[in-house]
């Protein structure tokens, strides 16, 4: 299982709604020491590293190095519209559904 949470959701959100604009759709990729967020286009190219070892909660347990997600930016961006002030956000990966 793999996860990811934080009270600071508003951080999350600001970060995927500057992301949209510029690319559709990218990857998750979660790994030991945290969460990189990554896509590129034709314009543009972006990489986030989001430390497991921060302000968050994070889990890894996982027999991969890695696992990579794809998304789109766009769907998780209107999945976190309505996060305010005071939310919590939560990605969680279970073997099942990877």
């Amino acid at each position: 299982m793999i996860s990811l949470s934080t009270s600071q959701a508003v951080k999350l959100r600001t970060l995927f709604e500057s992301l949209v604009p510029l690319l559709s759709e990218g990857t998750l990729v979660f790994s030991k020491e945290g969460m990189r967020v990554k896509g590129s286009s034709i314009q543009a190219y972006a990489s986030v590293f989001i430390d497991g070892n921060s302000e968050i909660e994070y889990v890894y347990d996982s027999k991969e190095s890695c696992v990579e997600v794809g998304i789109s930016f766009a769907t998780l961006h209107s999945c976190l519209t309505a996060i305010g002030p005071s939310d919590s956000v939560r990605f969680i990966l279970t073997e099942e559904a990877m």
